[in-house]
């Protein structure tokens, strides 16, 4: 919000936020279906790389006679692989979010005609529904003087 708009930390963080909470459903589904695929991601990687590590110390004949275990090898292969895929996809993620984010000021900015490509544009509007239905579900209770962020969202 800061890089499109100019404004400040504090009114680009809050406008953000009141972003993200008109399109509560659609932040939902993409941070469900990316958390699951980035831990996916990163659990393949480390079990790769010490699957390929094990491999390797199979092959050598001088690891092979050199090593007592190689459990240790492996072990010290897998936590810095993960710490390495962890990083990777913690960047990945917060690419994913800033191109979300995007999106979301694109479709509240150019009701008409979007700037996103049509095939972003199809993905996301299957839930365009059910995001409308948590908006108007808030506003009736903040009409009614609930607090918004209470059980009664979350349970649709």
């Amino acid at each position: 919000m800061t890089a499109i708009y100019g404004d400040n930390f504090i009114v680009s963080a809050c406008s953000s936020f009141a972003l993200i909470w008109r399109n509560l459903a659609r932040v939902a589904a993409l941070s469900a279906v990316s958390g699951i695929i980035l831990k996916v991601g990163v659990m393949c990687t480390a079990i790769l790389s010490t699957g390929i590590a094990a491999l390797v110390c199979m092959a050598n004949p001088y690891l092979k006679t050199s090593l007592s275990s190689m459990w240790l090898p492996l072990i010290a292969v897998f936590v810095i692989s993960y710490t390495m895929a962890k990083i990777f996809f913690g960047v990945v993620d917060a690419a994913i979010d800033t191109i979300f984010l995007c999106f979301l000021i694109d479709s509240e900015a150019n009701r008409g005609e979007m700037f996103a490509s049509k095939s972003l544009q199809a993905l996301v509007g299957e839930h365009a529904e059910a995001s409308q239905s948590l908006a108007n579900d808030r506003k009736v209770l903040k009409a009614k003087g609930q607090d918004s962020t209470s059980e009664h969202l979350l349970r649709k």
